[in-house]
């Protein structure tokens, strides 16, 4: 009885042993996949990000003073890559770098080497020259993200969109209007034309936005759109 119970034992070890050996290789296996399938999602959109920037190059004989004419959608610090952060830093001749953040990790292009780098490899660049400008844009977008009842928001203006969109899908809302933020004292926080479907608290700057802190202090950020089959866009300040 006694050697029944120690075999019995001695199964359910090995079993329990073997049962750890096939997790711990199956969650390597899924790691691996996951590590692997992340890697082909960075270079297929290095590859894309790459080929729009030298086709333009190509075409125009010159960089794109703005990410927009490439059909990037355009954020706050930078522009944007399906979710994921992406500057341009021209250099001499046409020849420029990418910055780009993706899947948590900073990717570099130099276009003379025609090379992404990573870790160790990249190079530090001044920061833009309207970065502070845009750092207090920030915090005042940041301050008025949330908005509650002690929020004012005024719209003027309000009407049908013919033409007004944007560069990366040329998404078209149905409406415009001019919209103006104020903080509980009055005082206008920001203000400028925005398009809109059905709530215009959720609308999207486009054109010249002025921006106001606590002292009044103003700010200026022009938001790149299209008119038509136009681009609208002023060029980005580095």
């Amino acid at each position: 009885m006694k050697k029944v119970i120690r075999i019995i034992g001695y199964t359910l070890v090995i079993s329990v042993a073997a049962g750890l050996i096939l997790l711990i290789a199956g969650i390597c296996i899924i790691g691996t996949q996951m590590g692997y399938s992340k890697k082909r999602y960075n270079e297929a959109a290095q590859a894309e990000i790459v080929a729009r920037i030298d086709s333009f190059v190509n075409v125009r004989g010159r960089l794109p003073k703005s990410l927009s004419e490439v059909g990037f959608d355009q954020t706050l610090f930078c522009y944007e890559y399906y979710g994921n952060s992406l500057s341009l830093i021209p250099d001499r001749n046409n020849s420029y770098y990418i910055l780009f953040f993706c899947n948590g990790h900073e990717f570099q292009y130099n276009s003379n080497r025609r090379k992404w780098v990573t870790g160790d490899d990249l190079i530090s660049f001044e920061p833009r020259s309207d970065m502070d400008t845009l750092a207090h844009i920030a915090d005042i977008r940041e301050a008025l993200s949330n908005l509650d009842s002690t929020s004012i928001i005024t719209f003027d203006s309000i009407r049908a969109n013919r033409n007004i969109g944007f560069p990366i899908n040329n998404y078209i809302p149905d409406s415009l209007v001019y919209i103006t933020y104020h903080s509980p004292n009055s005082l206008t926080r920001m203000e400028g034309w925005a398009v809109f479907n059905e709530n215009p608290r959720y609308g999207t700057e486009f054109g010249e936005w002025i921006y106001h802190d606590s002292y009044n202090n103003r700010y200026r950020k022009f938001w790149n759109y299209t008119k038509g089959d136009t681009l609208i866009y002023e060029a980005d300040t580095q």
